[in-house]
């Protein structure tokens, strides 16, 4: 049965699968100095403009750390929305790992704009005080909503008007871009983002993310961050074969587009039934749905979702079928007449 509380929870593509056996069949060199290492390396420069450098870990959190890192001064701090995932679901690794201070601000839907980041800049040049240096999204948010390529350039304006690198937690970046109907590089590179951390995991990969530093992250260090955080695989292969694997004819965009279609079928199968979408006006995979407790009460039996604040999360992911949509909305439907006590 299919679980819609993460697409973590998903199976690896068969074609990501098949390349990691494709990849099994000799000895090559280590540490990334093979062949396939050099190939994924130029699949993912080859997707934006500006020949970014680019560094393959295995974890999401370990992007963002080194992503971060990166662009960090001992005094430095991260400026995120109080949602972010570097702030509520990485056991604060970034702050334990680097020593530097994120700096969480009330957002709107998971969203944060200039004017909500202006204040937060007062004391910039207080030697008492920690320095913003780094403005950090996600996109999606953690709470499903998506920014779009003008309100991330607005930032990347504000930005580089105010001396602050731009990172982007791109966990569903492709999710993000195939719903936006733009590419990942009019959502990053061409809007002002300096790093991105470019996720695969939640769309089809085993394991794997990658770390792309654009041209204004002056940093040459990451090489180095990423073999101190333990990200520099002996086996590097395995990494890089399942990058290429996802790039080729644009699997990871048909895969984002497969679950982001579930996503947009079954918003409107719901609000038939009378459920309220607390994101409905912006979304790629993840809706947020209001539910009594009584009702998740009575999904839970079927469905154990993510449940906070009266609404449940749904999320689709590559492998999502019709059957599994449908199974959803009559264990919803049910829950639906349960009487609240």
């Amino acid at each position: 049965m299919k679980k819609f509380s993460s697409d973590n929870n998903a199976p690896v593509h068969e074609k990501i699968m098949n390349a990691l056996c494709l990849a099994n069949a000799s000895d090559v060199d280590s540490y990334g100095y093979d062949p396939l290492t050099k190939q994924a390396e130029e699949k993912v420069q080859s997707v934006f403009e500006s020949n970014p450098e680019v560094y393959f870990v295995a974890l999401g959190t370990a992007a963002n750390v080194i992503g971060l890192a990166g662009l960090l001064r001992p005094f430095d701090a991260v400026l995120c929305a109080e949602e972010a995932h570097i702030n509520t679901d990485e056991c604060g690794a970034f702050e334990r790992l680097t020593g530097n201070k994120i700096i969480q601000i009330p957002s709107v839907q998971g969203k944060i704009t200039p004017e909500m980041i202006q204040p937060y800049l007062a004391n910039q040049h207080n030697e008492h005080r920690v320095h913003v240096r780094v403005i950090s999204i996600s996109n999606v948010t953690e709470t499903g909503t998506l920014y779009t390529t003008e309100e991330i350039q607005e930032l990347g304006e504000f930005c580089r008007a105010n001396d602050l690198y731009l990172h982007l937690d791109g966990a569903r970046i492709a999710n993000a871009a195939e719903k936006l109907g733009v590419s990942i590089a009019d959502l990053t590179e061409a809007a002002g983002v300096d790093v991105l951390s470019f996720g695969g995991t939640k769309n089809g990969m085993m394991f794997g993310e990658a770390i792309v530093v654009f041209d204004r992250a002056k940093s040459n260090g990451y090489k180095y961050l990423r073999k101190q955080f333990m990200q520099l695989f002996s086996k590097h292969r395995y990494l890089s074969a399942q990058i290429l694997a996802y790039l080729e004819d644009d699997l990871y965009m048909k895969n984002a587009h497969i679950a982001n279609e579930q996503t947009r079928i079954l918003k409107e199968e719901l609000e038939t039934l009378g459920f309220v979408i607390a994101n409905k006006d912006s979304y790629a995979n993840i809706l947020f749905v209001e539910m009594g407790e009584a009702q998740y009460v009575c999904l839970k039996q079927k469905y154990p979702l993510y449940y906070h604040g009266g609404q449940i999360r749904i999320v689709t992911s590559f492998d999502t079928t019709e059957e599994d949509r449908k199974a959803l909305v009559r264990a919803m439907e049910e829950a639906l007449h349960t009487k609240e006590v």
